[in-house]
């Protein structure tokens, strides 16, 4: 500790190389828990993108079949090119 002090009493506020040099004590490091362990050490991320996923899909059938059951077209596979959006109706579908 001694010699941290010296240091700073000594460097802080001078000059090298044209550049003024400023010299502190330093602040302690707030870590999260676990900050050195991967996202990918166990599966629950996976697990989690894959319930999203899953939930996706049945939010996606839902609206499908209410669709189906209000006589409402159903539109797959929207895609944007060149700024125009491509729709492709099913007619089986309707």
């Amino acid at each position: 500790m001694e010699d941290a002090s010296a240091a700073i009493d000594n460097y802080d506020q001078t000059e090298f190389l044209d550049r003024t040099i400023r010299v502190r004590k330093s602040k302690p490091m707030h870590l999260k828990p676990n900050y050195h362990v991967p996202v990918w050490h166990n599966d629950n991320w996976l697990q989690e993108i894959e319930n999203k996923k899953f939930e996706n899909e049945r939010l996606t059938k839902e609206m499908e079949e209410k669709s189906r059951a209000l006589g409402l077209p159903i539109f797959k596979n929207i895609e944007k090119k060149d700024d125009e959006k491509k729709m492709i109706f099913n007619e089986e579908d309707a």
